[in-house]
């Protein structure tokens, strides 16, 4: 179990990353392959970053900015994704089973080929626009 500490840390780096990306907009967020498993990332600014194949398992991204992120390939198992925004991005064949989706924006978002069983929606989970050739 994380201490308080460890939490603290993380806190500050999540502030440090989302001054870094406010400042430098057009900077590209490269996290290919990164492992971020069960990382704390609630309300973090993921604007368009590329982070196909991460391990983002049981992490929180609730309401964490992922417009335009590549996600392909990702591992979302377990994720709270509660309130993200992650318009135009890009999962494909990424797996969100047992994901909590709960009022996500998925507005013009690719999901082709991604694992989606037990996932938790609600009315407020926005899938307008959503691409979706085949999901499991």
């Amino acid at each position: 179990m994380a201490t308080k500490e460890n939490l603290e840390s993380l806190q500050e780096v999540v502030a440090i990353w989302n001054e870094w990306r406010r400042k430098n907009q057009g900077a590209e967020a490269d996290s290919y392959t990164a492992n971020l498993m069960n990382a704390n990332l609630s309300y973090t600014n993921l604007n368009g970053a590329d982070l196909h194949h991460a391990n983002l398992k049981g992490s929180n991204l609730k309401g964490a900015n992922l417009t335009g992120a590549n996600l392909t390939g990702a591992n979302l198992t377990g994720a709270n994704l509660t309130g993200a925004n992650l318009t135009g991005a890009n999962l494909t064949g990424a797996n969100l089973s047992q994901s909590n989706l709960i009022a996500a924006n998925f507005h013009n978002t690719t999901l082709t080929g991604s694992c989606m069983q037990h996932c938790k929606f609600n009315s407020a989970t926005q899938l307008h626009g959503l691409v979706c050739e085949s999901i499991d």
